[in-house]
């Protein structure tokens, strides 16, 4: 057996050996672990957030009233819309686009954390009027 492959093969035997972690190396692990349970709790309270503006956002345009049947239908019919990439979705992104800038500038601590503005691609005034795409 030449050395190179002798080497080869006991360093190979002791990789498959249970080997003892160095104070260093736990204290790394812990601190990653305290890294993914922080970044855990921090997506569990975004969560959260996104499900209470979603609450506000229906009682803010009067749908609370509305069965559950139909918001649900509703729903399914955006994502099945989303999914499939239908153009009504860039006007829907639109129009939300437009009231989410009312609604900022209306109250600037608007009920949706951390919105980001969107990139803005209007139709003019008229074309929506005459219900033109």
């Amino acid at each position: 057996m030449t050395a190179s492959l002798k080497h080869a093969l006991e360093s190979h035997r002791g990789s498959t050996h249970k080997s003892q972690s160095s104070p260093r190396q736990i204290r790394g692990i812990n601190q990653l672990k305290s890294k993914m349970s922080a970044l855990q709790e921090e997506y569990e309270k975004r969560l959260l957030q996104r499900q209470q503006a979603i609450a506000s956002l229906i009682v803010t345009l009067d749908l609370a009233h509305i069965d559950d049947q139909l918001l649900i239908g509703g729903l399914l019919f955006l994502r099945d819309k989303i999914t499939t990439q239908d153009p009504l979705v860039e006007g829907w992104r639109n129009a939300g686009d437009r009231f989410l800038r009312w609604k900022k500038s209306k109250n600037p601590l608007s009920f949706i954390p951390d919105a980001a503005p969107q990139k803005a691609n209007r139709t003019p005034q008229k074309q929506l009027e005459s219900g033109g795409k």
